[in-house]
Parts: C-alpha cells; structure tokens; sequence
C-alpha cells in the first residue's frame, strides 16, 4: 500500500509542477521509518523535478512537518547554490501520511517592458492580466510573490492521503 500512494503523490507533484518556474520540495526517501528525520531537496526549476537551483534559507518564513501525531519543526541544512536548499524534517515518531510546508517571503521582481511578454508567456498569464499589462503601457513592470510549497510523503505505511496543512493561497 505505501509505494503506490507514494507513486501516485509523485505524480501528482509532476503533474502541478510542470509550468513556469516553480519552487518544489522532493524528499530523498518517499517511505522512512518511523523514528527518522526525513531529507528533502527544495529547489526552483522550469523542468521538475530537476534541481537546478537552490533557493537562499533565509527567504523561508514559515516551515513546518504535519504528521498524523502533530506538528513539528523542520530546519534547512547545506545550499548547494546550482542544484537544491538541503531541508530535514524532525523525527516523525509515528506512521503514516505526512507532508513539509513553507511559505518563502515575499520577494518583489521589477521587469522591463522587452522582458516582460517572456515573463507573462512563462507564468501563463491569462488574457485579463495581459490587457492590464498592455494598459500599463511602457513603465516597468513591478510584482511582489510568495511562493508556497509542500511535500507529501509515507512513513512506513499510509491509508489515506495527508490533509491540507493551511498555507495561504
């Protein structure tokens, strides 16, 4: 039962992720052992699940490990800058489906108008948000994003799938 749900949840990442530039966390070990600290790999990248970018520890604001016995903490480890931001769960001492969260912190990005259709073209903006660009007219382009990412993964054995861990949309 644990590798298919395992399966099925990478899949599901592969699926949500295979658009723009997304931020991702991948855990080493998709089935540890109850007891054990879980490895992931946080990265951002255009072709999930490759890790080619590890994002900076200090853009994390909130980071937590939801398992069926409660929430506890997660730390950041090594950033190996061209490949991926090491992230380590607490020990999760009882099995089943859990999941890391995070929250980045806002980062505000300010394009010119000869970079700005890549940009709109590559995050898939709809056609509302392209006639407001296109209203804006020359001035530079100024957004402010927060990324949020989670990470499912089974310990030992899972039944059913995690529940949502409340990260803002």
């Amino acid at each position: 039962m644990m590798r298919p749900l395992a399966l099925s949840l990478a899949a599901s990442l592969t699926a949500a992720s295979a658009m723009a530039h997304d931020t991702y966390i991948l855990p080493r070990d998709w089935t540890p052992e109850a007891g054990e600290a879980v490895l992931f790999d946080m990265a951002s990248s255009d072709g999930f699940p490759t890790l080619d970018y590890g994002p900076a520890a200090d853009r994390i604001v909130r980071m937590e490990t939801h398992t069926p016995g409660g929430v506890l903490g997660a730390e950041t480890g090594v950033r190996d800058e061209e490949r991926s931001l090491e992230l380590k769960s607490a020990a999760i001492p009882t099995a089943g489906s859990s999941q890391l969260a995070l929250s980045l912190a806002p980062h505000p990005i300010t394009l010119k108008p000869e970079s700005l259709d890549h940009y709109l073209e590559e995050i898939g903006a709809g056609e509302d948000v392209m006639a407001a660009v296109t209203a804006l007219g020359d001035a530079p382009f100024k957004e402010v994003y927060t990324k949020h990412a989670q990470s499912f993964f089974c310990v030992e054995a899972c039944d059913a799938a995690p529940a949502a861990v409340g990260l803002d949309l």
